[in-house]
């Protein structure tokens, strides 16, 4: 017995040392981040043009029920200072929906039965496609682009990416709720893409802003029936290319939460995501420890990490009976 004492030590240890790394992983890559400077920063430079090119996009707009920032998102999509793009808008379950804009570019689909489904929604896009794009973006209704969104992200493919999660700031921070959930996208933010993005690594993508070839597309999201828009998109994605990539320079605008309700429903919904897809990820973790393949494990294992307020509460939890 005194073997299984020992073991149950080490396992104890072993778990402790992980999530004592959940916990000050934030430190450190703020540390690496400042010891790296400036220059560092700065990605685009960083990676040599490899296609003398312009890309073809299709912008997708998954709009449900809700139909009230879908021609604003529109209007900044004309203002695009690149424009090789065409925008196809799915208006699930909005039956008085019509759509008077003057641009070949812009295409409605009204799926004759709801769909009630992101999933759903992009693929009669995908299904609607007038043309065989080199890359499809995502996008919820209520986001706005910034005029040199297609700009950068056509750069960042020019390089030779084949998946990009683009800069996703918020467009109102009016409420004490629409504050809480920016300040939480931004460590987010830093912690899950851009210092990766410094350091070589794969970041991790987003419900919307999220971009990819066309064909990677049909490669990953065709073996299976999986439902989960993101996250199985993310572990399929990650497998397949060397590194996916963040264009902090591609801005998209999303509106955030303004009411205590849907804050918790949001948060509530993380948690199901990350409990629903835990064995996806940590096969992830695995296919990159079988691989000897240091960016996909370590994403494998950063996505394990448990969303930040149960980290915290339960570190607090832990040290209270500790001491």
């Amino acid at each position: 017995m005194n073997w299984l004492s020992q073991l149950g030590e080490i396992i104890l240890w072993l778990v402790q040392g992980i999530w004592l790394f959940y916990l000050v992983l934030p430190m450190i890559l703020l540390l690496l981040h400042f010891l790296r400077g400036r220059k560092h920063r700065d990605t685009l430079r960083k990676y040599p043009v490899q296609y003398d090119r312009d890309f073809d996009f299709a912008a997708i707009v998954t709009a449900h029920q809700d139909t009230r920032f879908i021609l604003p998102l529109i209007d900044s999509c004309q203002k695009q200072r690149y424009g090789n793009f065409t925008l196809y808008v799915v208006a699930d379950d909005c039956p008085d929906f019509t759509l008077d804009v003057d641009d070949p570019r812009v295409v409605l689909l009204k799926p004759q039965k709801a769909l009630h489904s992101k999933i759903k929604s992009i693929q009669l896009a995908v299904d609607s496609f007038r043309k065989e794009h080199d890359v499809m973006v995502i996008f919820d209704s209520d986001n706005l682009l910034h005029p040199s969104y297609f700009y950068y992200l056509n750069e960042y493919y020019r390089r030779g990416f084949m998946a990009v999660q683009t800069h996703m700031l918020s467009k109102n921070t009016s409420t004490v709720y629409a504050k809480l959930d920016s300040i939480g996208h931004i460590y987010n933010t830093f912690v899950e893409r851009s210092s990766k993005m410094e350091l070589g690594l794969s970041s991790s993508i987003l419900g919307l802003g999220i971009s990819l070839k066309t064909s990677l597309y049909h490669e990953v999201m065709y073996k299976d029936n999986l439902g989960g828009f993101d996250k199985k998109l993310q572990a399929d994605v990650i497998r397949t290319i060397p590194q996916l990539a963040f264009a902090r320079e591609a801005i998209v605008y999303d509106e955030k939460v303004d009411e205590g309700q849907a804050l918790e429903r949001q948060r509530t919904r993380w948690i199901h995501t990350y409990f629903k897809y835990f064995k996806i990820n940590l096969a992830l973790l695995a296919y990159g420890l079988k691989t000897f393949n240091f960016n996909k494990a370590f994403f494998g294992f950063t996505t394990l990490r448990p969303p930040l307020f149960l980290l915290v509460i339960i570190s607090l939890i832990a040290a209270g009976i500790w001491y």
